[in-house]
């Protein structure tokens, strides 16, 4: 069976704009491309603590421009995202944002094998719609989302019987945010 996974992907709408550079020498960092830092929000083991604006403006002064951000939603399993989560996401990126970084950002739903199961489809479902608005307000910020949400961190491997039997209709959400193509 083949699998589709452009549930996954986001399209913003963009409008073009001519720029003209002048020749350099310099070294400068690349946005979008390179090398990042990482960071999780992971909720087990205590309270997790917001980005250090203070270590993104170092990754920045280093010559990167990129955070992979991992948020663990393994509290919410069995449970919409509460209001508090979207606006720790919402935060994240504004910190992101004013200190000159992108986020790759990643969903999911434990950082382990098996441990901790994937949530069933309905719920996934349900995030993505959650997920939908936030990420379209900072997409100006959001250099590309990982596919996550499925099996061992993210990775979509393992994921739990009948994850890929689910129409790909369903998976490609009919909001702006994941639109509906084919």
């Amino acid at each position: 069976m083949r699998v589709n996974s452009s549930w996954a992907l986001l399209i913003f709408p963009f409008t073009l704009a001519a720029a003209t550079y002048l020749n350099s020498n310099d070294d400068f960092p690349n946005p979008e491309r390179g090398f990042f830092v990482q960071q999780a929000y992971t909720p087990e083991g205590g309270r997790p603590r917001p980005l250090d604006p203070a270590s993104l403006r170092r990754a920045r002064e280093s010559g990167l421009s990129l955070l992979r951000m991992v948020w663990v939603l393994s509290e919410f399993r069995d449970r919409p995202l509460s209001p508090d989560m979207l606006d720790r996401i919402r935060a994240d990126f504004a910190t992101a944002r004013a200190n000159g970084i992108k986020i790759i950002g990643r969903f999911n739903y434990n950082n382990g094998p098996s441990a901790h199961p994937t949530p069933p489809s309905s719920g996934v479902l349900e995030h993505l719609d959650q997920l939908a608005p936030v990420l379209r307000e900072n997409s100006d910020v959001l250099a590309n989302l990982e596919a996550g949400f499925i099996g061992a961190w993210g990775e979509c491997m393992l994921p739990p019987t009948g994850y890929w039997s689910i129409p790909a209709r369903s998976w490609r959400r009919s909001s702006p945010c994941f639109p509906l193509r084919g």
